[in-house]
């Protein structure tokens, strides 16, 4: 007499390679999704500070958003002047592969680099006033993440 052979699979096994299979087809659609990734923190002057930025569906991100609370010039007179809600938009503006970015317009810049969870920068504006030059001189400003959506356009 033949010894019997099961050749049937244990049934914990069989869900346990289904919830893999699962997984492996899950995790890259999440992935790749487009969306917005949401920042929020402060800039060295204890402000505010918001970014997002655009994750297309091919991997491809693009700042959105870059926007501080209150930004505070010094004027070369010695006098101040505060700038109330300040949002600087870069739309379009993608980001290089290692996340990072710098923007130099009109004397301005801003640079910096968004990580997944985190980000952090410099930036330092100027504007002509009075013959003078008035200046945030170099702030740094430091973000957590805070939040995703998807992105409204896809």
């Amino acid at each position: 007499m033949q010894p019997k052979t099961d050749r049937t699979f244990p049934r914990r096994a069989t869900v346990g390679l289904a919830m893999a299979l699962l997984l492996l087809i899950a995790l890259p659609a999440s992935a790749s999704a487009a969306g917005i990734i949401k920042y929020r923190g402060e800039l060295s002057t204890g402000d505010t500070v918001v970014a997002s930025v655009l994750r297309r569906d091919n991997g491809r991100l693009f700042l959105r958003k870059l926007g501080f609370e209150r930004l505070a010039f010094t004027c070369d007179e010695g006098d101040g002047d505060e700038v109330g809600i300040s949002w600087v938009a870069y739309p379009g503006r993608r980001l290089d592969p290692d996340r990072s970015f710098a923007i130099t317009e009109s004397g301005d810049l801003v640079a910096g680099t968004l990580r997944w969870r985190h980000g952090e920068g410099t930036l330092e504006m100027s504007y002509p006033q009075d013959g003078g030059t008035c200046t945030t001189g170099e702030l740094t400003w430091s973000v957590q993440r805070a939040g995703w959506a998807p992105d409204p356009h896809v």
